[in-house]
């Protein structure tokens, strides 16, 4: 996109990632695994001890074979196969379920970054990419990642444990090791590269069949209705094709790779038999080892396969890694504030609001929305804000929230600055009451509660306060279906007197509303938040008589 692009788009582009270093990447994945990291010495001994266990039992088994009595029994045989199981399924259990278990800790590091970030995110971000990050791609981390990187290094250890086996016939048939490893890595590196270039195309494509789907979901009835149910399917189908092309060709990359380090893998197994053949015809070796270097032979291709395969999977997670790192790197809230210092301690804030040259905007590179806005609102004053849309009504309230971005100027609360306190703690000094009111699954008391910290008698008294007989143990359904739209209006301001806020926002409260509901909100403010500061976004004028005061707004500033 150009710059003149950028500025007047505001739904971000999803781009494919670049190319990245796949052991930083991954170790950065087991530094956010801290438990794993625990038992990692552990992990790693079990594996050697893991991948020696078949070799020795081949050799114990050649010997107890021979019909001498050579010290060698049968039940020391079952004991080393007893071990051998034990080592595998160890090995497993620590890399794998250990790092499975371990990796919910980064979703809540993904959901923190998310939850702390600016909510103009949500803005740029279409609700199917954020989808497919939260589930598609830390599905590939929680379920794959971590196993194939376990793969790869029981894979790897596998190889070199064949190459100490093959010492026993020659050094120069541990020496062929060397350029088979080489061969390995420079074709895994050429692929790599590919399959993660690949996995970012079939990503990115997959977050557009999501947000196809989402339109298919939400707006097929304004498709219906204007007749262009075709080209909505036509966009599916084309999201679709492209998210199979993306896919396919990452199949293609993976087979050529394949063959071609197969076909060395058998290069090496051709030369370690004929050294191997040459130690036994010359009495330098004898049978049994003979035998544990042939079965290992048998077994190199399947182990390299298995490496592999190993190593195309952790280059295929490697995309679905670092997007879910991105979101957990989101910047904070404050980042892009104009730069202040912030005091530790909680301040309580109360008294008059007061905007000086505030100047914002909802992204750095938007135009400003409040320019040079300078407003008082008095303490307990009960004040409206009117205006057409896009005036700038929500964005002072926004703004008090600082869920903007400031350009200059600076917002006073009693004459402290709400910059100098930390935003989670400033924003305990704010109740809201939304213009689409949201309950949660539950009871009237999780509702009007959310952190348990409240008496049942405080909670009982802003039910009173609102009018509604509800007891406190009233299941409520998700997005409180099972009450009307008025009634969940009313549990929302409960909550704001529950509470006990100094500052109550409330974004179209009564929009929708029979006037009933719309006059018993009004009693409210002048009874129960009688001595609190209420700063209203209204539309209707009639709802609004009895304000203090009525601020209209238009282009970002006070005009009336």
């Amino acid at each position: 996109m150009t710059n003149s692009e950028t500025n007047t788009t505001f739904i971000k582009k999803e781009e494919v990632s670049r190319a990245s270093d796949l052991v930083h990447l991954n170790w950065r994945l087991f530094r956010s695994l801290p438990l794993f990291l625990k038992f990692l010495p552990l992990t790693f001994l079990s594996i050697l001890l893991a991948s020696a266990a078949p070799s020795v039992f081949r050799w114990y088994a050649g010997n107890y074979s021979s019909q001498t009595d050579n010290g060698f029994t049968l039940e020391r045989l079952l004991w080393i196969a007893l071990l051998s199981a034990f080592f595998r399924i160890s090995a497993w259990a620590l890399f794998e379920a250990i790092g499975m278990w371990s990796s919910q800790s980064i979703y809540s590091k993904i959901v923190r970054g998310l939850t702390e970030t600016r909510t103009t995110f949500f803005d740029e971000n279409p609700s199917g990419r954020i989808i497919n990050r939260l589930i598609r791609d830390y599905d590939e981390l929680r379920s794959n990642a971590i196993i194939f990187v376990g793969d790869f290094f029981n894979a790897i250890i596998e190889v070199l444990g064949i190459a100490a086996v093959a010492c026993f016939a020659s050094p120069w048939a541990m020496a062929a090791v060397i350029p088979l490893l080489l061969i390995f890595f420079f074709i895994q590196f050429q692929r790599s590269t590919m399959i993660e270039h690949c996995r970012s195309l079939s990503s990115v494509a997959s977050s557009h069949v999501l947000n196809r789907q989402n339109d298919l979901i939400e707006g097929s009835e304004i498709f219906i209705l204007y007749q262009k149910g075709e080209l909505l399917l036509s966009r599916m189908k084309d999201s679709l094709r492209t998210y199979l092309q993306a896919s396919t060709l990452t199949f293609q990359v993976d087979i050529w790779a394949s063959f071609w380090i197969r076909f060395f893998a058998e290069c090496f197994s051709f030369i370690v038999l004929i050294f191997t053949v040459r130690a036994l015809d010359t009495d330098q070796i004898d049978t049994p080892i003979a035998g544990v270097i042939i079965s290992a032979l048998f077994g190199i291709t399947g182990v390299i396969g298995w490496l592999d395969y190993a190593s195309s999977l952790v280059s295929r997670s490697s995309p679905h890694l670092r997007r879910v790192f991105e979101f957990i790197d989101l910047p904070a809230e404050s980042i892009g504030e104009l730069a202040r210092p912030v005091s530790q301690v909680y301040k309580k804030y109360s008294g008059d609001i007061s905007f000086k040259e505030y100047s914002m905007s909802y992204r750095k590179d938007l135009p400003l929305i409040l320019k040079d806005l300078n407003l008082t609102i008095r303490q307990g004053s009960k004040t409206a804000l009117v205006g057409r849309t896009g005036s700038g009504k929500s964005s002072i309230v926004q703004s008090l929230l600082r869920m903007v971005y400031v350009h200059k100027g600076d917002i006073l609360i009693g004459g402290q600055s709400i910059f100098e306190s930390d935003i989670q703690k400033l924003r305990l000094h704010f109740g809201v009451v939304p213009q689409a009111p949201y309950l949660f699954e539950g009871t009237i008391a999780s509702n009007l509660d959310r952190g348990g910290r409240l008496q049942n008698t405080q909670l009982a008294k802003a039910m009173e306060a609102v009018g509604l007989n509800y007891s406190l143990e009233h299941k409520i359904a998700e997005a409180g279906q099972n009450l009307s739209l008025g009634e969940r209006q009313l549990i929302c301001l409960a909550r704001v007197i529950a509470c006990d806020r100094a500052i109550v926002l409330m974004d179209e409260p009564t929009s929708g509303l029979d006037p009933e509901t719309d006059a018993r909100i009004n009693w409210i403010l002048h009874t129960a938040l009688e001595n609190k500061t209420v700063i209203t976004i209204s539309h209707r004028h009639e709802s609004i008589k009895n304000y203090d005061s009525i601020l209209e707004l238009a282009g970002g500033q006070v005009v009336q």
